[in-house]
Parts: structure tokens; C-alpha cells; sequence
């Protein structure tokens, strides 16, 4: 139910005609608490919600005042509530609505994390009436947000790698096509592929070969800056998706990445296993869809495969003359045509 669906139900609550039908239908079968005070601040009502989450039981509450602080809220900070920030009295002596977080107190003497909402009650003729306290139980909030972490790992992570998944880091190209035309943001995209990985797998076996893959995404991610992304593009090809670009970023991270790589390892069966990696990379253009950004840092990557393997090819403009190849072993760095940053 939403907030304002609550509070045309508690306005209604007045008609006392209506009364028992919707204790019965609506608020006894609410998820949060919910209990109604007089202006006296006398309880007058208490669901079937409140019961779970405070423990204690209606005919236990019914006609107490609320001020005898038998939920003992207290504060976020640790400070008690009833006598300094009653949100109830806050509301009852403003008319308006009222918010808050606490820790209120279960019969058991065990504190319970809540989330308050206080809304008035007014008669047909707008007289205060007295007011409804709505607590819901955070614990629940926050399982409900540690669940949806848990969802979007699986839609959106690689389950071997735990890198984000093709899926996610398509996601993020979208997106980063979008900001580029709408706010001018730069990105760049790094493709990377190891060299001869098929031979891990056909002459150490798959387990050798997921445990380099995983030795690699690490490195990978351990080598990019926190507003950059690393995905797993399938098999064992690697994006990154680069924010906040120059064609200095671009390279320096490319052939950076390029020598961490080489310079990963993993034992397997008595063995240490390494592996190099060609990249191809470029900035990603005005215009230009995130499928085509991909298949030109693609196509540079294949060159880098041509060239030999274990190379860095960098385009930092559309036409092919600005291309940078840098070789393996710490060969210099040329670049045709330097774009002006």
C-alpha cells in the first residue's frame, strides 16, 4: 500500500461506520505496524502487524497512553525519544506529518530497527482527532535490499569470474553512448583476448584454465580506477569500459592491463601457468552506436593478433590513420597523426 493509499484510509477511520470493516480488511492485514491514538495519546487501536513486531499483544496495549514508553524508541544516535522527539507529539501538536528512524524495544527487551511515519487524523470537519503511527520493520527492508544485491549478481555478473556479465557490460556501453551525446562525457573501450588460451585447456584442462581466467579478472580489476568497468564479453575476451577518457587513458591502461596480464600466474597440477593477451582499444565517437564502438576496438584487437600477440593497438579517431601499435618486450610507442587533446 502506498503512503498516500495509507493516508486516505486513516482520514477515513474517522467515520466510525467504517470503522470495523477496515480494521478487518485493510490495516489488520498491513505488513507494518500500525496503532491509532487519541488526543490524548491514548492507544485506540492496534493491528495485528504491531503484535509481530513488538510482541506485545493488543489487549496489552488498548487504552494505554503511549507516553507510559512501554516501546522505549530510541534513536538512531542512542538517545531516547519519548520525552525529548516523540514523533507522535510532534504530530499531534503540528497537524503534519512526521518521519524518523528508531530502535523500539520488543517485549522480549531485544531492540528492533524501525521506520516511523506518523500521519494525523482529522474528523469530516478537520478537528484533530489524534493520530496513526506506522512502524515498519527495517530488518526486513534491509534483507529485502541484500536480496536484490544477491538477484543482480546473477542477472548481471559472470558466475565464473565475477566480473560483469555480457549482458551488464552492454548496459554500460548504452549508457555511455548516451551521456557522450547528451553531456559530452568522454569513454573509451579496451578489448582484450588472450593469446593461445585454447591451449591451456587442451593441455592442462578446463579447471587450469577457469583458474587463469580468474587469476586474469582479478588482475584486470584490480588494475582500473573505480569509475571504470570490466566485463567478461564471453569465452576469454575481456571489455572495459573506460569513463572520463583522453587517448593518454586509453593507451596507458590498455598496455597496462596487457603487462599485468603476462605477468599473471596460477599453479595447476605442478605447473605454473601464464598467459599474454592482445588489446585493442579506441575512444568512442559522436554518433556512433555502442555495437560499432566495440566492433572498432575489436577489429583493433585482431590486429594486435596479426602483429604477433601480446600488443597494445590504440585508435584514438575514426579514420585509420591515427593508430597507435605498440609491441611487446617494451617497444617504443608510435603514434601517426597525434589527435589533440
Amino acid at each position: 500500500m502506498s503512503n498516500r493509499d495509507r493516508e486516505h484510509a486513516f482520514h477515513i477511520l474517522a467515520d466510525p461506520n467504517l470503522h470495523g470493516v477496515l480494521q478487518r480488511t485493510l490495516l489488520q492485514n498491513l505488513f507494518d505496524g500500525v496503532y491509532f491514538v487519541d488526543a490524548e495519546r491514548r492507544i485506540t487501536y492496534w493491528n495485528r502487524a504491531a503484535e509481530e513486531l513488538s510482541g506485545f499483544a493488543s489487549e496489552e496495549v488498548l487504552g494505554r497512553l503511549c507516553c507510559e514508553n512501554f516501546l522505549d524508541h530510541i534513536s538512531r544516535n542512542g538517545c531516547e525519544m519519548c520525552a525529548v522527539s516523540c514523533p507522535l507529539t510532534t504530530t499531534l501538536q503540528s497537524g503534519q506529518q512526521h518521519e524518523t528512524e528508531a530502535y523500539m524495544k520488543h517485549k522480549q527487551g531485544h531492540r528492533v530497527p524501525v521506520s516511523i511515519r506518523v500521519v494525523p487524523i482529522f474528523d469530516s470537519e478537520g478537528r484533530s482527532l489524534g493520530a496513526a503511527e506506522i512502524f515498519t520493520d527495517l530488518r526486513r527492508l534491509r534483507g529485502m535490499d541484500r536480496r536484490m544485491v544477491e538477484l543482480e549478481k546473477l542477472v548481471y555478473r559472470d558466475f565464473l569470474t565475477g566480473l560483469a556479465n555480457r549482458h551488464y557490460t552492454h548496459m554500460k556501453l548504452q549508457h555511455a553512448t548516451q551521456e557522450l551525446e547528451e553531456m559530452g562525457r568522454r569513454y573509451g573501450l579496451l578489448m582484450i583476448d588472450l593469446d593461445d588460451f585454447k591451449r591451456v585447456n587442451d593441455e592442462c584442462g578446463h579447471n587450469a584454465g577457469d583458474g587463469l581466467l580468474k587469476a586474469v579478472s582479478q588482475t584486470l580489476t584490480n588494475s582500473v580506477r573505480a569509475t571504470d568497468t570490466v566485463g567478461r564479453w564471453g569465452g576469454d575476451e575481456f571489455v572495459i569500459v573506460i569513463a572520463d577518457a583522453t587517448p593518454g587513458v586509453v593507451y596507458e591502461l590498455g598496455n597496462r592491463c596487457r603487462r599485468l596480464i603476462t605477468h599473471s600466474e596460477v599453479r595447476a597440477g605442478g605447473c605454473t601457468l601464464s598467459v599474454s593477451a592482445s588489446v585493442g582499444g579506441c575512444l568512442m565517437q559522436e554518433n556512433e552506436s555502442a555495437e560499432a564502438a566495440v566492433a572498432r576496438a575489436d577489429s583493433l584487437m585482431y590486429l594486435s593478433k596479426k602483429n604477433g600477440g601480446n600488443r597494445t593497438s590504440v585508435d584514438f579517431s575514426v579514420p585509420a590513420s591515427a593508430v597507435v601499435h605498440n609491441g611487446h618486450d617494451g617497444a617504443r610507442f608510435k603514434l601517426i597523426d597525434p589527435p589533440v587533446e
